[in-house]
């Protein structure tokens, strides 16, 4: 598999990059996770690749797709909730991306979780619970308020106040948060992505199979349609 970096490349590696070390202390440790506790569900004996059997750009479960079946292009996005660079693109390219050439049928994008930590972990769960209306806003606040609640004295608190601004009360959150077949379904495609694609750090982008590593401009994007 080609891997294709960004000249200056930025992007988040394992747990220990994200954001600050602080801040990745506070995220291993949410919700009774320990240090390991990402790793330990890696390499559990449920954690199981998906079929790579199918094409490169079929969704898989979990997935939050973007446009329509029938645009020219496709991209898959692997990205970390936690992640500072996966942060950036979406708060700087990705609503250009969104007006200009999904929303114009140009392009079909497939957002796919890939967390780095373990608070990661437990805010994909939560916000994958959530409509598809309601998932597309409740990923823009995530990101756009990215260093408010990764580096909160209380994350999982604070991402409870956020949700509850997109009328998620505390009781789905809860349940979404502690949803382990959910939890595992993500795992599952952390681990495909490793085993499939050679995924390691995000944001990557996969095109035509082909895997671009790191945050790119609008440009990029729309030289491809």
């Amino acid at each position: 598999m080609t891997k294709k970096e960004t000249p200056g490349y930025k992007g988040c590696g394992m747990a220990l990059r994200v954001l600050s070390r602080r801040a990745a202390t506070k995220a291993l440790s949410i919700a009774g996770m320990s240090a390991f506790g990402l790793s330990a569900i890696l390499t559990s004996p449920r954690a199981l690749a998906q079929n790579t059997s199918q094409s490169w750009d079929a969704p898989v479960k979990g997935d939050f797709v973007y446009g329509e079946d029938s645009a020219a292009v496709t991209v898959i996005e692997y990205a970390s909730l936690t992640c500072g660079a996966c942060g950036g693109f979406h708060t700087q390219a990705f609503g250009q991306i969104k007006r200009e050439l999904i929303d114009t049928g140009k392009m079909r994008f497939i957002y796919r979780h890939y967390p780095l930590d373990g608070l990661a972990l437990r805010a994909a769960a939560a916000v994958s619970c959530l409509s598809p209306v309601v998932f597309s806003s409740m990923l823009h606040l995530l990101y756009t308020r990215q260093r408010y609640w990764v580096t909160a004295d209380d994350p999982k608190e604070t991402l409870i106040q956020l949700f509850g601004q997109a009328g998620i009360n505390a009781d789905t959150f809860e349940a979404c948060w502690h949803d382990e077949d959910r939890i595992q379904t993500i795992v599952d495609t952390r681990l495909d992505a490793e085993r499939r694609f050679g995924i390691e750090a995000t944001p990557s982008f996969i095109i035509d199979g082909e895997v671009h590593r790191g945050g790119r401009p609008y440009s990029f994007f729309a030289n491809l349609v």
